[in-house]
């Protein structure tokens, strides 16, 4: 029985380990070939902001009419964790 537990704990080393290694090169990789916006992407973002009505209003009705409560203001609010 010990050294069934022995290879257990090997196992599970090995496999924490080998997905915190993962998972390091992940965060690597994922900021490589990263460039600034295109002017393609700038003047099409551009448009979409172009062709929002901001004046209608109707969407912020629509979400504050099921609202149940809104947050106290941050000096009278205090969050507590665990």
């Amino acid at each position: 029985m010990p050294s069934n537990i022995k290879a257990l704990k090997v196992i599970l080393i090995s496999a924490v380990v080998l997905l915190l290694g993962g998972c390091e090169s992940d965060l690597e990789q994922s900021n490589k070939g990263q460039s600034d916006a295109s002017s393609y992407i700038i003047a099409s973002n551009q448009r979409m902001a172009e062709s929002l009505d901001f004046t209608d209003q109707q969407d912020s009705a629509n979400a504050q009419r099921g609202l149940v409560a809104r947050a106290p203001d941050n000096d009278d609010f205090n969050i507590v964790l665990p």
